[in-house]
């Protein structure tokens, strides 16, 4: 396959980019890759330009890459979503109100889990007894931000273009760093 130039493949990039969000404009990625026409002439220019068997066989392989590692992480990120959305904080005590240990949890609540801070202080009680207190904080990733996403991903809510970019542009680095 014939290498493509870098504003080529800047072209094609945004072309990708842009299937992403569900609008594709062929002129304005034209000009958007930095080629130096515009207008009709730009649209012309954009549509022989992907014509050439190299930037299809570079979008094609692309796409297919992408569709590949989609398909492969989509049930990964849903179940994770899933953990962090349907977290209950009653999971992490005990009946008596006690908290669990963390040997019993299972994989699915520890998911859920942002973080764990445990605050030991010494101190010393009226009858000279010298102590231990400590105070356990349990966070838990925000129920919103999750079924947020859950939503946007189930098509329940249209993404914002930063999310889009974010994920394009994630997309991006783990398919560089399947290579």
């Amino acid at each position: 396959m014939k290498a493509l130039t870098a504003l080529q493949k800047r072209f094609c990039d945004i072309i990708l980019l842009m299937e992403l969000t569900g609008s594709v404009n062929q002129r304005e990625a034209y000009e958007l890759a930095g080629y130096k026409c515009r207008g009709q002439t730009a649209k012309k220019e954009a549509t022989r330009t992907l014509s050439k068997p190299p930037l299809k066989k570079y979008l094609a392989r692309a796409r297919a890459r992408r569709a590949a590692f989609i398909e492969k992480s989509e049930s990964d990120i849903i179940d994770e979503y899933q953990k962090m959305g349907f977290s209950n904080l009653a999971d992490y005590f005990n009946d008596d109100g006690s908290l669990k240990k963390f040997s019993s949890l299972t994989e699915k609540q520890k998911a859920a889990l942002k973080s764990v801070i445990i605050e030991e202080q010494e101190y010393t009680n009226k009858k000279g007894r010298k102590g231990v207190s400590r105070k356990i904080k349990i966070y838990l990733h925000t129920k919103k931000g999750s079924l947020d996403s859950l939503a946007k991903i189930k098509g329940m809510m249209k993404p914002d273009l930063k999310d889009v970019v974010s994920f394009a542009q994630a997309l991006h680095e783990a398919m560089k760093d399947e290579e």
